[in-house]
């Protein structure tokens, strides 16, 4: 149901409210389907960032970062679905530690197909000092408190591709752990093919 608070009229790479994907977006209000106030917590990121204070945007390129942050770090990639595989692969060919959790369906079958040995998620979480949370955002809510949280350590690093669950406080992260979301403006099998032609997509960070 809080999927259902904001029904703007949406690329489906792009949201407003809590994805708050863009600040110049978001404050100048380029939504117009939008139900929400202009100045609605939830429509300027549920309280948790005053955007009004950040100001404008950073573009940053490829050539202006690193990979060294990674260096020695374990990244459990959760779910291998639209943008898991491609993150998943993307992190692999780049030289990063990389393991996978996923259930038991069709995708933990692709997994292994491509050379991967995927664990149960809460396995994989706790395995991980990067955790990307990559599973649909519907099921997030749901495998929350028994498959993700209790793997997480302080001084974790939880990124999301997508803001919903944690902008609308349906899932909240504990405080001891670092929270980023990175989200790729492009479906994962263009982020895939992007990659291997030696090129990237635009992300947000």
């Amino acid at each position: 149901r809080y999927l259902n608070k904001c029904r703007p009229r949406f690329n489906k790479a792009t949201a407003c409210c809590g994805c708050a994907t863009s600040v110049a977006t978001v404050r100048l209000g380029a939504f117009p389907g939008c139900r929400l106030p202009i100045d609605s917590p939830q429509r300027l990121g549920a309280g948790r960032i005053a955007w009004r204070e950040i100001g404008s945007m950073k573009i940053l390129k490829a050539s202006e970062t690193s990979l060294d942050a990674l260096a020695k770090k374990t990244v459990a990639v959760l779910g291998y679905g639209n943008q898991g595989r491609a993150q998943a692969l993307n992190l692999r060919d780049s030289g990063i530690d990389v393991i996978v959790g996923n259930r038991r369906d069709e995708y933990a079958e692709l997994a292994v197909s491509e050379g991967w040995e995927p664990l149960p998620l809460l396995e994989a979480a706790a395995a991980g000092d990067i955790i990307l949370v990559l599973t649909t955002d519907e099921s997030q809510p749901l495998i929350w408190e028994e498959q993700i949280a209790p793997g997480i350590e302080a001084g974790n690093t939880l990124c999301w591709g997508s803001g919903y669950n944690v902008g609308y406080e349906v899932i909240e992260p504990p405080s001891t752990a670092n929270v980023v979301m990175i989200a790729p403006i492009m479906p994962g099998n263009v982020v895939r093919t992007r990659f291997e032609e030696g090129n990237g997509v635009i992300g947000q960070f």
